[in-house]
């Protein structure tokens, strides 16, 4: 009886006859992989087969499992300067790394299963009509006669539309409220390297050691610090830090991002005994490198990013002064540090923020006067300058007068137009009211205090995008429309009557 039972489970799970076509397919495709990599690695392409074998498994990974892919990027998110950098001046197909091996994946492997009904990725009351008219007019504008040429078009689409899908996804990531605390944990983990390394860097140049900090760039080491821009007070000077990202702004971005990610990890898993001191340090980590970036808006809206989580977690009066304590004493050590007179900088950044206001009447002006039906998608994009063989100001920005508006907001006039404004602001104020909603529905302490670092960071990104479109760049332009889907669902997981319910995927 026993050898008969064995043989049917033997039968059952081992076909007695294999095929031999798909095993001798198979084998040559992979004899002949094989020999193609040997050939490019011996003709000095080994670094380019290195990164098409890692991205032909990161994508059929990211295809496999959504969620892995979007973790993943978070993940690499700290380090995807190094590949530009790399690769500089030629940084695009370093910069398109993030989409091409995690985003597109990830988008990919989500329409798969909605194609096979195996997940329903809607959002309950996400502004749909809002969206789909901002959607349709920047692809009208997408036809606008006055684009200098298609593709500049073709990066202005991209740059608007290509992450806000991750509002869905991030909405349902999690099955476990213990899965997003792990991911915070080593976001915050991960994005202290670069931060460190930042501080490291800051030392050293302030240390007399900037020749050898800049010859770690090489080539890249006049973009990277904004043609080294230094600012001059006296005998002390506050000088432009990117550690390992492409531009100074950037690296900014992220460190003070990465406060909000330090805050949720912390406060939102207290009984993690490594986040008592990890969350402290991180964010104090984050903080430092942030105001010894060399901007002077750090020295305004780091604090404001901190008083505003602060604010938001519990409505607390003691932590708001808290956050305003800490924030004061953090820049009271770094000028310190620096030797930089306080009165100076306020004088030079209260002048510069004179600049910004002006600067943005200037364009709100040129704008009533020459862009009230709009001068068409991506006209007004940063990244329009990879539509062109320069990259001067005069070229890209022909449209413009040959200034580039960097504002958020001015960026929506001038491209779409008045009515794509009025539009624009319309979702910018249903994105915070759908937050807010989502914010005060929450009751657990510690799922509070995620919704209120991410609720700040949607906030404090719409103030800072006055001046700059911050949401255009990395990591911003993932952070903001993914943490928005991830606070949504905590907000309406408060409504349902456990935790493992409200997480549980549909």
């Amino acid at each position: 009886m026993g050898r008969e039972l064995m043989g049917q489970i033997t039968s059952q799970t081992f076909p007695r006859r294999l095929s031999p076509v798909p095993i001798t397919a198979g084998s040559a495709v992979v004899v002949g992989a094989a020999a193609a990599v040997g050939l490019l690695a011996g003709a000095g392409y080994g670094l380019y087969v290195l990164l098409l074998v890692f991205l032909v498994l990161v994508v059929s990974a990211g295809i496999a499992s959504w969620r892995r892919s979007l973790e993943w990027m978070l993940y690499y998110l700290p380090f995807s300067g190094l590949l530009p950098l790399a690769l500089y001046p030629s940084q695009g197909p370093g910069t398109e790394l993030k989409d091409i091996a995690f985003v597109v994946p990830a988008y990919l492997g989500a329409l798969l299963l909605l194609l096979r009904r195996r997940e329903r990725l809607s959002v309950p009351r996400v502004p749909v009509l809002l969206l789909g008219a901002m959607s349709c007019l920047i692809l009208v504008e997408a036809v606008n006669p006055a684009l200098a040429n298609p593709l500049v078009a073709v990066i202005g689409i991209k740059v608007w539309l290509f992450y806000i899908p991750l509002i869905a996804l991030g909405y349902h990531m999690f099955s476990q409220k213990r899965d997003l605390d792990r991911l915070l944990k080593w976001m915050t983990i991960l994005a202290m390297i670069p931060c460190a390394l930042g501080l490291v860097e800051a030392a050293l140049v302030y240390g007399g050691r900037s020749a050898f900090v800049y010859h770690l760039y090489g080539a890249a080491a006049g973009a990277t610090t904004e043609d080294f821009t230094t600012f001059q007070f006296g005998g002390a000077s506050l000088t432009r830090i990117s550690s390992i990202f492409t531009f100074v702004a950037q690296y900014w971005f992220f460190a003070t991002a990465a406060i909000a990610v330090a805050w949720a990890a912390w406060r939102g898993n207290r009984s993690d005994p490594t986040m008592r001191w990890l969350g402290p340090t991180a964010i104090t980590i984050a903080t430092f490198a942030s105001l010894t970036s060399g901007l002077r808006a750090a020295f305004i809206f780091t604090p404001l990013l901190l008083l505003l989580i602060a604010a938001f977690d519990g409505f607390d009066l003691r932590a708001l002064i808290g956050g305003a304590t800490s924030s004061a004493l953090a820049i009271i050590v770094v000028l310190y540090l620096l030797g930089i007179p306080f009165g100076p900088l306020a004088n030079l950044t209260s002048g510069h923020a004179s600049y910004i206001l002006g600067f943005f009447g200037q364009g709100i002006r040129f704008g009533l006067h020459h862009a009230l039906l709009g001068l068409g998608t991506g006209s007004d994009t940063a990244q329009a300058r990879y539509a062109f063989s320069g990259s001067a100001y005069g070229t890209t920005f022909a449209s413009l007068g040959g200034v580039w508006y960097e504002s958020w907001f001015l960026k929506a006039f001038l491209e779409l137009g008045i009515f794509g404004l009025a539009v624009f602001l319309c979702l910018c104020g249903a994105l915070v009211r759908r937050s807010w909603q989502a914010h005060i529905a929450i009751v657990d302490p510690e799922t509070r205090s995620i919704s209120a670092a991410f609720v700040a960071l949607l906030i404090w990104t719409l103030i800072f995008s006055v001046k700059t479109a911050l949401v255009d760049e990395d990591p911003l332009d993932v952070y903001l429309w993914l943490f928005m889907g991830i606070q949504w669902r905590l907000g309406d997981a408060s409504l349902l009557p456990t935790r493992v319910t409200a997480f549980s995927r549909r």
